[in-house]
């Protein structure tokens, strides 16, 4: 009885952080897609169509059971693969990246489905190998890496970097979990090291310049340079206590790219200042504490890499987004989770914190 209640506390607390911080991204986004006439842009009715989409889904995906998500995961990885062939084939091409496909007025992403199909089927693939007390060797790893190479030169292909760096991570995390071989580990950082100058030249030309302007904004301040110049501008006159709700000038008056998606904090920065960008964190460091707390009571693996994963993929996307608008980390794509427009994604997030409610409230 008391570990029911104990349980059913820990869930109705999830429900409350995601709920606060869906609400305050729903906020958000009114105001960076709110026009200087005073019209709201048709995205944000979309946002709102898509939060009701992720909600229904994410709502009876909880009431599966983790065996049966197990069961499913390796049909959900191989579904995303044929959809990411399926991009490269009939995709809908956005700013010279083939990304999306498209149904009638309404297209998704799946490589944003694929992160957390990798999720869940590496978990599957890891409970089912035996545990090595001295780490895995390259020989035992060939089948988890060829299950990440596969979706990860597919999207790399788009080309879309930022989720290749996402899809790779989370292999690489969910690998470190299980136990690596020190030696190996070793081999391949130092490999990485020595190989970054091909990797570099392997990259398109604007991805080498979002590198550059990401060392020296200045040197191209119209050109690749200006998404990182625009978003600290916006950042640092929020000042302590901002600018205040629709009143951001920055967003208003269209300085700011891409202001809905990858650099939506910059305009919540900037109406709120330095005190409400402590709120937003610290509301977002909460969740990521309440996801830590659902996980530690359980043992089984496949259940501990899945939940694992998903704090991993939370954490990153907001390590990452909030280090890019900073000018801290190269521009690359990556939307702030519950916050950023994009309907792919949010399904994504919902069906990811669905799951861990789920786990809340079992374990």
């Amino acid at each position: 009885m008391q570990n029911y209640m104990k349980n059913n506390r820990l869930f109705w607390e999830g429900i409350i952080i995601i709920g606060v911080i869906t609400l305050l991204g729903c906020v958000n986004l009114y105001s960076a897609l709110i026009t200087p006439s005073g019209t709201v842009d048709s995205l944000f009715y979309r946002h709102l169509l898509w939060l009701l989409v992720g909600g229904v889904i994410a709502f009876f995906i909880h009431f599966l059971k983790p065996i049966d998500i197990e069961n499913f995961s390796a049909i959900f990885y191989i579904l995303c693969c044929i959809l990411l062939v399926g991009v490269l084939l009939i995709g809908k091409k956005v700013n010279g990246a083939q990304r999306w496909i498209g149904i009638g007025s309404f297209s998704f992403q799946p490589s944003e489905f694929t992160k957390l199909a990798l999720i869940f089927f590496m978990a599957r693939i890891f409970k089912q190998m035996p545990v090595v007390e001295t780490g895995y060797k390259l020989n035992q790893l060939l089948v988890p890496l060829i299950i990440v190479m596969i979706p990860l030169l597919l999207i790399l292909k788009q080309p879309d970097l930022g989720t290749a760096i996402i899809i790779f991570s989370i292999a690489f995390f969910t690998i470190l979990l299980m136990g690596v071989n020190l030696r190996l580990l070793i081999t391949f950082f130092a490999s990485f090291i020595l190989l970054s100058p091909i990797f570099y030249h392997l990259l398109k030309d604007y991805q080498k310049k979002r590198f550059l302007a990401f060392l020296m904004p200045e040197a191209d301040p119209q050109g690749a340079g200006y998404h990182t110049i625009q978003a600290k501008i916006a950042v640092s006159t929020g000042g302590m206590f901002g600018k205040g709700f629709l009143r951001g000038a920055q967003s208003k008056l269209g300085y700011i790219p891409e202001r809905h998606t990858d650099f939506v904090f910059s305009v919540f920065a900037e109406e709120w200042g330095f005190f409400g960008v402590v709120v937003f964190i610290l509301l977002y460091l909460y969740l990521i504490y309440w996801m830590f707390r659902v996980t530690r009571n359980i043992n089984d693996r496949f259940l501990f890499l899945s939940a694992s994963g998903i704090i991993f993929l939370f954490s990153l996307h907001f390590i990452i987004n909030i280090a890019m608008v900073s000018g801290l980390f190269p521009v690359v794509g990556i939307p702030l989770p519950l916050m950023s427009y994009g309907g792919t994604a949010l399904i994504v997030y919902l069906v990811s914190l669905s799951f861990m409610l789920k786990l809340a409230r079992v374990y």
